[in-house]
């Protein structure tokens, strides 16, 4: 009798583990973990991020000597959203052997959305490595009032340094919120091109791409380069054949020696124009070139635009 209890007990145990493991690990709020946490454990296993409170991150250190070092990184399509603020800080140094580090990283797409706050400052005093602010293989959406703050710092102003960047989707940004980024190497800080994290881990593979770059809404993008590279691109390298570049927004951009869009699709099927501004406010001050395609020319509709540029206004 005591052991036919004892064996319906285990029954009921085993019964009870079977359900709550059934239930499906989508969602988790960063307060219910501590950031060091979040960073390991967590976040590669959700599809929605929630951020209510005040939470930060910190990276001063590569431990695992990874090759790619990553504060969040996700292995699926990712929401970031909640009405909180996450800081993110990165700091690493020449000692550390990286190719790489990014602050939000994702193999699928990334969703900025709600009323969520994003702050990122990265200080990369590696010489040979490159550095990201957000970065996804298929995508990335900032929407709602959601607002992002990005700040990277690169000791060699050679690498790459990337505040936004997809290597294989679009980049739509829309909504109230505000959008500020500030970068000072090379490359852009709006872009589609090649570094872009995917599932093999290579920033560089070779994609055949089709996103479009669309700029819209009532939040301002600033945007502004203090060495090398350009405000807004999608890169030559990148085998974008059809992609556009759509400004219908409040857009300002300073700095960049290099442009302040272009857009260098290698290949165009459609006849679309490669830059369309429309009901825009456009502010370019650009050290050197002002707005540059490649194939089918830039269209201008309804729009304020002011470009200042020490050799093409556009070209």
């Amino acid at each position: 009798m005591k052991n036919s209890k004892t064996k319906k007990i285990l029954s009921i145990l085993l019964a009870v583990m079977m359900v709550v493991g059934m239930i499906p690990a989508t969602a988790i709020p960063v307060s219910a973990a501590n950031s060091a946490t979040i960073a390991t454990e967590y976040d590669h296993l959700v599809s929605e991020l929630v951020i209510d409170g005040e939470e930060t991150i910190i990276l001063t250190d590569n431990p695992n000597n990874e090759t790619f070092l990553s504060a969040l990184s996700f292995q699926s399509d990712i929401n970031i959203k909640g009405s909180g603020k996450l800081t993110i800080k990165i700091n690493v140094d020449d000692a550390d052997v990286i190719s790489s580090v990014t602050a939000i990283s994702s193999e699928k797409s990334i969703t900025i959305s709600e009323s969520v706050q994003i702050v990122i400052d990265i200080e990369n005093y590696s010489t040979s490595a490159d550095a990201t602010g957000i970065s996804a293989a298929s995508g990335i959406y900032i929407k709602d009032s959601a607002s992002v703050d990005i700040n990277i710092y690169s000791v060699n102003e050679n690498y790459p340094c990337l505040g936004i960047n997809t290597g294989r989707g679009e980049i739509s940004i829309d909504g109230d919120g505000t959008k500020n980024i500030n970068i000072s190497c090379s490359f852009g800080g709006i872009c589609i091109n090649n570094y872009a994290h995917d599932s093999s881990s290579n920033y560089n593979e070779l994609t055949k791409n089709n996103g479009d770059i669309t700029i819209k809404g009532t939040g301002k993008v600033t945007l502004k380069n203090e060495n090398k590279g350009t405000g807004i691109e999608v890169a030559e390298g990148v085998y974008n054949t059809d992609g556009t570049i759509l400004i219908a927004g409040d857009v300002q951009i300073t700095g960049c020696t290099d442009y302040g869009i272009r857009n260098l699709s290698a290949e165009r099927e459609s006849s679309e124009a490669d830059i369309i501004v429309s009901d825009a406010i456009l502010d370019i001050h650009s050290s050197n070139n002002g707005i540059g395609s490649r194939a089918n020319g830039i269209r201008f509709n309804n729009s304020d635009v002011t470009i200042v540029a020490s050799t093409n206004a556009i070209n």
